[in-house]
């Protein structure tokens, strides 16, 4: 119970009292102690009143404060299992990407397709990949990754051309990485180059899935682009 609250309750009694002295001491007619009584009774139900609205006022901040704590600790565990997902592209002369660590390529078909034909030409070819990266404190269920871009390659045939890529990764822990391959360059020149359209990133963790909220979407666009090249690439990312 607060300061204030033991003050005013306080106060209330002691005037209920005096009142109760005053009529016991003084020598008043009926009519008037009748008065007093019916004032008296009226200060007791104002003090019960008093303690009424204490004890709500009391249960309401107890109940506020019951709220705050569960949002709080929700907003803990939901941190705590959250994914953070990063998405670059990069441009390699090693489709196997084994130096970089904790990246694993998703072996699809356009993969091993690429992977055949490093196999014959070691030197000059070099791969594109888009990666996604989990950075957040907990693991990336059901990751699905889109992704669209603009590719200019003069050993081609066509020269210029789309490329779509899908695909999806059951858990992707945290601290690590997976990297989607997008083409291949059998003879880089300095007018190559492969650019980015849009992507998209579809994900959730265990504790949406436990709650069974929808995956979080996050779109990524050309001005929100993150590309390296490696040492000795010749292909221009954008």
């Amino acid at each position: 119970m607060s300061p204030g609250t033991k003050v005013r309750l306080i106060v209330t009694l002691l005037l209920i009292i005096a009142g109760f002295v005053v009529i016991w001491k003084a020598n008043l007619e009926p009519a008037r102690v009748s008065l007093l009584l019916t004032g008296t009774i009226c200060a007791s139900t104002a003090l019960y009143a008093l303690l009424t609205l204490e004890i709500l006022l009391q249960n309401q901040s107890m109940a506020k404060a019951a709220v705050d704590s569960a949002i709080s600790m929700e907003r803990g565990l939901r941190f705590s299992h959250a994914s953070n997902l990063l998405y670059r592209t990069f441009v390699t002369k090693d489709p196997t990407l084994g130096g970089r660590e904790d990246c694993n390529p998703i072996k699809n078909e356009d993969y091993s397709s690429a992977s055949r034909d490093y196999s014959r030409n070691k030197e000059q070819m070099e791969f594109v990949f888009c990666e996604v990266q989990n950075v957040g404190h907990g693991a990336a269920t059901n990751l699905t990754i889109g992704t669209e871009y603009t590719v200019q390659d003069a050993s081609n045939s066509t020269k210029r051309y789309t490329v779509n890529r899908e695909a999806v990764v059951q858990l992707l822990e945290p601290n690590s990485s997976v990297a989607l391959f997008i083409c291949l360059f059998k003879i880089p020149t300095a007018g190559d180059f492969a650019k980015l359209v849009n992507a998209s990133m579809k994900a959730s963790d265990s504790y949406r899935d436990a709650l069974h909220e929808t995956p979080l979407v996050v779109k990524v666009g050309p001005q929100e682009h993150h590309f390296e090249s490696e040492t000795g690439c010749i292909v221009t990312l954008a």
